[in-house]
């Protein structure tokens, strides 16, 4: 059975991860997109920094442009560098594009796996 990113499992820290050939396939269409280790920064940023203080929504909840808006508001509550809050949006930003990417190609969403 399959599961949108939307459907979180019961656990708000089960976030995909976007692996290697994931950032590979990303820059094929778009060559901005970062490699896998700083879309992987990212992921480990969200988690600790973002999920310390309040639940994490899932990168689909919003679009791309939302979540500059709220990561940008938030870095200065929370003490996120310009850095380190770039690697945040590379990261919900390659997860949004993964999932628009193969649902267009009727492949499964990152991070699920097919049962």
């Amino acid at each position: 059975m399959l599961f949108p990113l939307g459907v979180w499992a019961c656990s708000q820290r089960v976030l995909p991860v976007v692996t290697q050939v994931d950032a590979v396939y990303l820059q094929t269409y778009d060559k901005a997109f970062p490699d896998s280790n700083r879309i992987a920064k990212g992921r480990e940023l969200y988690l600790r920094k973002c999920g310390k203080c309040h639940y994490l929504y899932p990168p689909s909840e919003y679009p791309v442009s939302e979540w500059y808006e709220q990561v940008g508001e938030m870095a200065t509550r929370s003490h996120l560098s310009a850095k380190d809050s770039a690697f945040i949006v590379m990261y919900l930003r390659a997860v949004i594009a993964l999932d628009s990417l193969m649902i267009d190609a009727g492949d499964t969403p990152a991070g699920q796996g097919a049962d």
